[in-house]
């Protein structure tokens, strides 16, 4: 029988284990967001994304970075962004209904130079990523190369203390910006008593309402309440996808400044209740009906594993979204990688399926083989993931390094990799099971362009190039509304220097068939290996074959998915090669797409398209790059004479020789 001080300890947990469904409860049914800061501590950090030279201190986001680097040049030529971690609906899918949101901030600015620059913004945002290149004029709104495009999808409220442009009204206004720097609209704020750069504490209160499509601004100096109220027509709906981040972005250029958020709040209710009594009536019942059976399955779980109440509490990953696990909760939550689990082998380790118990979710478990010789590919996963944030990136949670243990855990998807819904086996019952792919060309034609966002954000959007380096349909999870989430970052490298585009390395790296032929004799990896690879991989999920298909191979190499598909082009044969499963397929989009991923695989790379025209092109706004009627020939850099072109099987062993 338990003592009265056992009992005393249980009714916590108990308590908390019924909170915690009562939160899933009421957070399954919203998708409002509301959070309030009045100031900010090293507490709050994992509520936020910065970008890297953005930080909390001294009790305020610093959306640049502060003076405790008494460098001068440690401000100078700086962007950054900080936004909360959770996104809202900002409209439903028929864009019928829009949601409504309240935010008030106060803000600092404080000139560093004479005059200061450039300016801060409350930002909505679909891609949380900060671009390189964007301080200065940019404001870490865009750059140079993203601005105004269609796929750019951002609306800022700026705040703006220098005249960039010779269109700027002044060096003190606020700005209404979709899609780029250019302001739709400008309002001054000289002439109402507002300074944007006085070292004084400025008040901002923003609302949209969602209904009439108006967005109210306010904005006065705390001190003497000096104020200027404007209003502007705009549909939030036409510039943003549906799920949004808010926070702020900034800039320094040459003229520096410090740009701080001191407090912040946030209020968008959900757009699919509407807060009516039904809708709170449901709430209540669910609740009724959740929480016992949840509280029961818990204590059943804990009474069938038999396991100590200590080690059952395994800790849920950081609210930033990765941290550091023990890897006894690693070891429980894959029952001590039991061969049951394992979920795919590859070349640096094998993945487990795991469930953590704290969260209670299904994560997928990275186990490397050897963590000496494993040791770049795990600092290059957990550096280079653990600082994305894409929705069509796979998500790290968090990863372990014990004695000679190295895991990393990330998201966990239920239909696993695209290759297996590709090409389904008889062992891979799911995948023969959830034929969509096999059938749809939408839905594949959907992967495609989540892929494409996917390695435009690593290469244009991120603060160092990203580079991949192996891209293939095995590295593409599918959630489970069938958006593309590319993964395994054990190749990947960051290129540091800003404006760099390439990255030495002493091995060949990626998958044969993927690897572009100067990959094989080179020791520079470009953002051109990573399109080739996103070319075949195009190619790939449109025809329904493997890019080496071990098949026959007639005259030319009919085995290479490329130079199979080359030779279709050549013929005006290109559609032939469209996987014949698929059904109700568009002719001319079909086309389109496979002539885009034979100019992503053009053997020179100088040649193929950036990452960025590939997803207008996708996007049906740009057509894909003209094509010669035959297949360009590739001229090795130091190998094989100036005129010699490798057969297929010459690069078949070339790259069996040097193969990551």
């Amino acid at each position: 029988m338990p003592t009265i001080d056992k009992l005393q300890h249980s009714i916590p947990r108990t308590k908390a284990i019924l909170a915690f469904m009562i939160a899933i409860t009421l957070f399954s049914l919203t998708n409002g967001l509301d959070f309030n800061y009045s100031t900010f501590v090293d507490t709050d950090r994992p509520d936020f994304i910065f970008s890297n030279n953005s930080n909390i201190a001294y009790e305020a986001l610093q959306i640049t970075p502060d003076t405790r680097n008494p460098d001068p040049n440690y401000t100078a030529n700086k962007s950054g962004r900080v936004l909360y971690k959770e996104t809202f609906k900002l409209w439903k899918k028929d864009r019928t209904i829009i949601a409504s949101f309240d935010t008030n901030f106060t803000f600092n600015i404080v000139p560093l130079t004479t005059p200061g620059g450039e300016g801060l913004a409350f930002i909505l945002i679909n891609n949380p990523g900060l671009p390189m290149n964007s301080s200065g004029q940019w404001i870490g709104i865009t750059n140079y190369t993203m601005n105004h495009s269609p796929l750019n999808y951002i609306v800022a409220v700026e705040f703006d203390t220098s005249k960039s442009y010779t269109d700027d009204v002044d060096g003190n206004h606020l700005g209404i910006n979709v899609d780029g720097i250019d302001s739709m609209v400008q309002y001054t704020l000289t002439d109402f008593g507002v300074n944007l750069s006085s070292s004084s504490d400025v008040s901002v209160n923003i609302r949209y309402d969602g209904v009439s499509r108006l967005l109210n601004i306010n904005i006065s100096m705390v001190a003497n309440s000096t104020s200027r109220s404007v209003s502007h027509p705009i549909d939030l709906s036409l510039f943003l996808l549906q799920d949004v981040y808010v926070g702020f972005a900034g800039s320094t250029s040459n003229h520096t400044q410090l740009n701080c958020v001191k407090s912040w709040s946030f209020s968008s209710p959900d757009i699919g209740s509407g807060g009516d009594r039904k809708n709170l009536k449901w709430i209540s019942l669910s609740s009724l009906i959740v929480i016992p059976i949840g509280a029961m399955a818990f204590f059943w779980w804990k009474k069938v594993r038999k396991i100590n109440p200590v080690e059952a509490v395994t800790r849920a990953p950081p609210a930033a979204g990765h941290g550091e696990f023990r890897l006894e909760e690693l070891r429980l939550a894959t029952n001590n990688f039991s061969e049951d689990n394992i979920l795919g082998v590859g070349g640096s380790g094998k993945v487990y399926k795991g469930f953590l118990i704290g969260p209670g979710r299904d994560v997928a478990i990275k186990r490397l083989y050897n963590p000496r010789l494993s040791e770049k590919a795990f600092e290059a996963e957990r550096e280079t993931v653990g600082r994305l944030f894409h929705k069509n990136l796979v998500k790290l949670l968090g990863w372990c390094s014990e004695g000679d243990e190295s895991l990393l855990v990330y998201e966990y998807f239920r239909k696993g990799s695209l290759d297996k819904l590709l090409f389904p086996s008889n062992a891979n019952v799911a995948a023969a099971d959830d034929d969509v792919i096999g059938r749809s060309w939408e839905t594949r034609l959907k992967i495609i362009r989540g892929v494409a966002r996917a390695l435009e954000y690593l290469h244009e959007w991120c603060e160092h190039v990203i580079l991949h380096r192996d891209v293939k349909s095995s590295n593409v999870m599918v959630d489970d509304e069938y958006d593309a989430r590319l993964g395994d970052f054990g190749l990947a490298r960051r290129v540091e220097p800003v404006g760099a585009t390439h990255h030495c390395t002493d091995t060949v790296a990626g998958t044969m068939g993927y690897v572009p032929p100067e990959g094989l004799n080179e020791n520079w990896v470009r953002k051109a290996n990573d399109v080739y690879g996103f070319g075949v991989f195009v190619m790939e999920v449109a025809c329904g074959r493997r890019p080496g298909n071990p098949g026959t191979r007639p005259p030319r190499g009919e085995g290479y998915i490329v130079e199979w598909l080359w030779m279709l082009h050549v013929n005006d044969m290109l559609l032939c090669g469209v996987d014949h499963r698929l059904e109700v397929l568009d002719g001319e989009q079909m086309k389109r797409v496979l002539l885009l991923g034979l100019a992503c695989c053009h053997p020179d790379y100088e040649r193929r398209p950036s990452m960025g025209t590939v997803s207008l092109v996708l996007a049906g706004l740009a057509s894909p790059p003209d094509l010669p009627n035959e297949m360009p020939n590739f001229v090795w850099a130091s190998t094989g004479g100036a005129n010699h072109r490798p057969t297929f099987d010459e690069i078949l062993r070339r790259g069996s020789d040097n193969q990551v």
